[in-house]
């Protein structure tokens, strides 16, 4: 039906969508929490949309799935342009460095 790059592309679209989603209820997820809750969505997405195989080319595409899918959610944080974590779900930085965001609005 779809070919392996289509499924990769679009696993990518949706690991990035989950977890802006998830944003929407935890603002301040980001950082190394938002690094792990990538890397889990990308395993769990990889072991049901490809078959699981311990080899160097399943590695690759689990790498190059993380990868853009960090790159979409990053980019679609950066083109928005509203830096409160309650309006926009994607803050830039560590949660120390958003609290006053959160407090002052």
């Amino acid at each position: 039906m779809f070919t392996d790059p289509e499924r990769m592309l679009f696993l990518a679209v949706i690991v990035a969508g989950v977890l802006q989603g998830l944003k929407l209820f935890v603002p301040l997820l980001n950082g190394f929490g938002a690094l792990a809750l990538n890397a889990v969505l990308t395993a769990v997405g990889l072991f049901v949309v490809f078959r699981f195989e311990l080899t160097w080319t399943m590695l690759a595409v689990y790498l190059l799935i993380g990868l853009a899918a960090a790159g979409i959610h990053g980019t679609a944080t950066k083109i928005s342009d509203h830096p409160s974590p309650h309006e926009n779900p994607t803050p830039s930085g560590t949660p120390a460095q958003n609290y006053g965001r959160m407090v002052d609005n």
